[in-house]
């Protein structure tokens, strides 16, 4: 029996880098992530990954310099601060 050795034809070996998909398997693969198939589907805001991970705001007295509160994001100090 005779053995037919295939060569890697990526630039480097045992690298995916440099392949192209086509446009069919691209078509393909953004399909299959449409709608509730999407690993984030439906996840809004603590159960976001990435909830959280800026910047916290610090909200400090003006007379008295005390700390006041901390917000996780500026989105949730408007909605905690009255109008």
């Amino acid at each position: 029996m005779l053995f037919r050795l295939s060569t890697n034809s990526l630039p480097q070996a045992g690298s995916s880098m440099g392949y192209t998909h086509t446009e069919e398997a691209r078509s393909n693969m953004s399909k299959a992530k449409l709608g509730d198939k999407n690993p984030m589907f439906g996840r809004k805001g603590i159960d976001f990954p990435q909830y959280g991970t800026g910047q916290k705001l610090y909200v400090y007295s003006s007379e008295k310099l005390e700390l006041i509160s901390i917000y996780r994001s500026l989105r949730e100090a408007e909605t905690a601060m009255p109008k």
